[in-house]
């Protein structure tokens, strides 16, 4: 939880200024699928509204969006196992498409399909940092 939030914080600015990429809301599903908190549906509203108001856009419609994605999140993780590689990939691509979409994004399936590159890579190495912390078995 302790790099949730700079790396949240960070995204939005990236996003606000430099990057064309949605790379807050992979940053916001990312964290909504690892830590399994409910204290990030706070951090996706006020990550939404800084960076609607630094991206000078409608304010509240990134926060919307994240929040009704991590609402998603948690409603298929009863159903579907969540921390694989396979729903990581679909869920950033499609949730990018239509966050583009809604925000009126320039190339939106090229930039779906380099974001949910990145975020897979980014997910692979997570995984395999996590499995090779943990201490083998021996039972």
């Amino acid at each position: 939880m302790k790099y949730i939030i700079p790396s949240i914080f960070i995204s939005v600015v990236l996003e606000s200024t430099l990057v064309a990429l949605p790379v807050t809301l992979a940053v916001i599903v990312f964290a909504a699928i690892v830590t399994q908190g409910k204290s990030i549906f706070l951090l996706a509203f006020i990550a939404g509204l800084l960076l609607d108001i630094l991206a000078l856009r409608t304010i509240g419609v990134s926060s919307l969006v994240f929040v009704v994605l991590i609402f998603l999140i948690y409603q298929y993780s009863g159903k579907f196992e969540v921390r694989t590689l396979n729903f990581f990939a679909v869920f950033i691509f499609f949730s990018s498409l239509s966050y583009l979409f809604i925000i009126n994004g320039g190339n939106i399936f090229l930039e779906s399909i380099l974001l949910t590159l990145i975020s897979v890579v980014s997910f692979f190495i997570y995984n395999k940092s996590i499995n090779s912390k943990k201490a083998p078995s021996y039972i």
